[in-house]
């Protein structure tokens, strides 16, 4: 049997999966699969994000383990914190969903704030980017006032371990790279 599912043209972009399972019409349930569930995953799909036209107001070009680049950056301060903009380009396909973090930094050397998420709050996992594409991701973190250094990078949330910086400057050898400071 070939069953064609028309998707809704206001989808948000993400990953779904396609389930399908049987039903006995005469005893009005679920036929149960091999492993007794009521349904079986069939296969995945992604709806694309649409491509967003704006564009960062600082260069970047840090890569991540060969997989992730920081193309660009915007930072800017809210009445409560920092707005940091991320323009991410998928340089090859993600294994593993990765998990992004934008450290806020103060003159101590303290994180003062940070946020941890995969891409656009969970809804476009790394496992579902194509080669090339971009991803602008914002991130908000409440701060007091004050002056901060700001840094992102990725970890693999299953291990904790932060993918390597394998093209930036100034390098850094724990895994993250600084955008720069914001008061």
């Amino acid at each position: 049997l070939a069953y064609s599912l028309p998707l809704p043209a206001d989808l948000p972009p993400g990953r779904y999966h396609v389930i399908a399972g049987l039903f006995d019409l005469v005893k009005h349930k679920p036929i149960p699969t091999t492993d007794g569930q009521d349904h079986q995953v069939v296969a995945a799909l992604k709806v694309a994000l649409a491509p967003d036209p704006r564009q960062p107001e600082n260069s970047a070009g840090a890569v991540f383990d060969h997989l992730i680049e920081l193309s660009g950056y915007t930072l800017a301060p809210t009445a409560s914190g920092v707005k940091a903009t991320l323009f991410w380009k998928a340089l090859d396909a993600p294994a593993a969903d990765y998990t992004a973090f934008v450290h806020l930094v103060d003159v101590t050397g303290a994180i003062a704030g940070q946020i941890d998420a995969q891409p656009l709050d969970g809804h476009y996992p790394t496992a579902i980017w194509s080669p090339g594409e971009t991803i602008v991701d914002e991130r908000t973190i409440d701060v007091p006032p004050g002056t901060y250094q700001v840094y992102v990078g990725w970890y693999d949330p299953a291990t904790m371990q932060r993918l390597p910086l394998t093209n930036a400057e100034p390098e850094s050898s724990d895994g993250r790279y600084l955008l720069g400071a914001i008061t």
